[in-house]
């Protein structure tokens, strides 16, 4: 039963099998009963699941976002039937069909201000995902990758495209390979 477990923090959303174990060794901080023995894997692979399932319906959602949200600003004539707008996006992002009466657009509060730029928030991720995998690589307090970011990254701030600074930082065009990993994909 749920109260003959408990589950602290995990940093990742989509936390492994091992990350829920605690290392594998079933000792860490996760994935460990009341008890204190180490939860049987079934149930270890059943959260694991849960988590993917998730950080993937979430990511889906901030699609549906971005998706409305450009449709919404892209019409020429600035004439869109919203909730048909919301059914395209629904249908292109979800697996889920579309609840009768829906409006969930009507919390959208992001919608004014933004023109089309809610996007930028799931590619940040991406982005973010991928700039951290020498990190990971490397560990946090390599110096000299702190320095490299620092001189990549920070330094240059806005006086250079954004998308050539992360290149130079990675020696490599980004790709979504690291934020497919943290969706457990």
């Amino acid at each position: 039963s749920p109260d003959s477990f408990r589950i602290l923090p995990v940093a990742s959303r989509s936390a492994s099998t091992a990350d829920l174990a605690g290392g594998g060794d079933g000792r860490g901080a996760a994935g460990v009963g009341a008890d204190g023995e180490p939860l049987p894997a079934e149930t270890l692979e059943g959260l694991s699941a849960a988590s993917r399932l998730g950080s993937g319906y979430g990511t889906a959602g901030q699609v549906y976002l971005g998706l409305l949200d450009l449709e919404l600003h892209s019409d020429p004539d600035g004439q869109v039937d919203v909730d048909q707008a919301a059914r395209a996006a629904h249908a292109r992002a979800r697996s889920t069909p579309w609840t009768p009466g829906n409006l969930d657009y009507a919390s959208f509060g992001h919608l004014d201000g933004y023109q089309a730029g809610y996007y930028g928030y799931l590619w940040s991720l991406v982005y973010a995902q991928d700039m951290f995998t020498p990190f990971e690589a490397r560990g946090l307090l390599d110096p000299e990758l702190g320095r490299r970011y620092r001189a990549t990254i920070l330094a240059p701030g806005g006086t250079r495209d954004a998308l050539e600074l992360v290149t130079e930082f990675l020696g490599r065009e980004p790709n979504g390979d690291a934020f497919a990993r943290h969706l457990g994909l």
